[in-house]
């Protein structure tokens, strides 16, 4: 029953976020996870993240890539990326959304994302898969480390 419930919340927080122009607190998203694909935006790149009813993707979807979640450091990270010529190394990717604000920042680098915790490497393992159908994103490796 909790999940059904967690399931219509989520439903009517991506209703309200795709109608309205302004961004729910977190003490009322917290609670509205979803499962499923989002885009948001970064500059005029537009990127597809999925989110299983995790805390990350939650914040990206109602706060925006630069909101809630490590926001300053992300925009610190899309900055320096811009300026890497060659290779980004996103260690512990957990999810992959450094990897793709790496990979949206620079599309001549390569991103190597390690992850060696099987959950998140499943998870991240979706959702380079989502960008890589993106024509603005050229490569993202994913390696793991099973040790």
């Amino acid at each position: 029953m909790k999940e059904i419930v967690r399931d219509l919340l989520g439903v009517i927080g991506r209703v309200i976020n795709f109608l309205f122009p302004f961004r729910l607190p977190h003490r009322i998203y917290q609670h509205m996870g979803f499962k499923g694909t989002f885009v948001f935006k970064i500059e005029n790149n537009k990127l597809r993240f999925i989110n299983v009813r995790e805390e990350t993707a939650n914040h990206i979807f109602y706060s925006g890539v630069f909101g809630n979640f490590e926001g300053e450091t992300l925009r610190l990270w899309y900055e320096i990326s811009k300026e890497v010529n060659g290779l980004v190394l996103d260690i512990g990717a957990h999810a992959g959304i450094f990897s793709l604000v790496a990979a949206s920042a620079n599309k001549q680098s390569s991103i190597v994302a390690f992850e060696p915790h099987p959950a998140n490497f499943d998870r991240l393992c979706k959702n380079p898969k989502q960008i890589m159908e993106s024509k603005n994103i050229k490569d993202v490796f994913l390696k793991f480390n099973s040790n």
